[in-house]
């Protein structure tokens, strides 16, 4: 009978000790099953969708983490910090953005030819806004308010897409193309500020019962009326009658 006894404690305790280590490994972090990379992307993902709905300010290291589905180490250990991700993810944007732009707004060698990279600038500015309205929500609104990462950004980045329309602006001048500008910087921002204006509009237009640049049709129509006005300020009426001089 002792024998029994003893040899059904030894099993009472080994099934203890297995229910014990079961209890452990439950309470353990479950393994991650995406790779680094994943993760890097998740948070550069969750950025986006954080960073535009509370602001550089408003957001935390834990929403950014919680949002991606990631350890909130992992946003000082990919990024330093809540800035560093911040900055690359503005950063790769602004750098994409201006690729763009220089293969667009390379120099025109005739009025049409100015004109049709006009268009081009301008549908590929819409297209963004339409497919990238988190980022472009982020950068309008942060850089007004003067949020310090955001100046920063925009000075190492959005700067050169606007240094680009200047160069391209002057060198249309030069060929005749445009009339005598007295002021390249002042007119490629109000080339740039007009279009930038029409395309943040999208709340006035719902309270006034306008269609959204969402729609395909309306964003054509709205770039050609802001194509016709832009050339039309720019443009060398005299160039013809020059050229038969």
């Amino acid at each position: 009978m002792v024998q029994v006894f003893k040899k059904f404690k030894r099993s009472f305790d080994f099934l203890k000790r297995k229910t014990d280590i079961l209890k452990r490994m439950a309470k353990l972090p479950p393994k991650a099953s995406s790779s680094p990379s994943d993760s890097r992307q998740a948070l550069l993902t969750a950025a986006r969708r954080v960073f535009a709905d509370r602001g550089f300010e408003g957001a935390t290291v834990k929403d950014l983490a919680d949002e991606a589905g990631v350890n909130v180490s992992l946003v000082s250990y990919y990024f330093g910090g809540k800035d560093g991700l911040y900055r690359e993810c503005l950063l790769n944007f602004a750098e994409q953005r201006w690729q763009a732009i220089v293969r667009i707004l390379k120099p025109a060698e005739s009025p049409e030819e100015f004109r049709t990279r006009l268009q081009l600038l301008a549908e590929e500015i819409a297209e963004v806004h339409v497919h990238e309205p988190d980022l472009c929500r982020i950068v309008h609104r942060d850089v007004q308010n003067l949020a310090p990462a955001a100046v920063e950004v925009f000075k190492g980045g959005f700067f050169k897409i606007f240094e680009t329309l200047v160069a391209f602006i002057k060198s249309a001048e030069k060929k005749g193309i445009t009339r005598h500008l007295k002021d390249h910087e002042s007119t490629a921002g109000l080339v740039m500020g007009s279009l930038m204006h029409q395309l943040q509009a999208e709340p006035h237009r719902k309270i006034i019962g306008l269609p959204s640049i969402q729609d395909a049709k309306y964003r054509t129509s709205l770039l050609a009326q802001w194509l016709e006005f832009t050339y039309n300020g720019l443009a060398n009426h005299n160039q013809g009658e020059q050229e038969k001089k």
